[in-house]
């Protein structure tokens, strides 16, 4: 079997080596992502968003930034992908 390009739900090309179990349908890897409007930043020291790079946009990419000195929380949920197929392995 030969390696392949295929489209995974996000429309990204991954490049895998295909995998057909006994029911015939292509599995592949696909990563959970975590958007970053979905995050929430709580507690008495919440991190604050600083720019992480300039001129990359209208407006720059910003990104949270934590301190060095003091614990600080960042909150988000992880749901399993719709494209995950029963009975294949979740690795972290």
């Amino acid at each position: 079997m030969s390696k392949r390009n295929y489209y995974n739900p996000g429309g990204k090309r991954v490049s895998v080596w295909p995998t057909y179990p006994m029911d015939r349908v292509l599995t592949y890897w696909e990563d959970v992502r975590v958007p970053g409007s979905q995050i929430a930043p709580y507690g008495e020291h919440p991190p604050t968003m600083k720019e992480f790079r300039k001129h990359s946009g209208s407006f720059g990419v910003y990104a949270y930034a934590f301190a060095t000195d003091q614990y600080e929380d960042l909150h988000f949920s992880v749901q399993i992908p719709h494209a995950w197929k029963e009975g294949t392995r979740i690795y972290p």
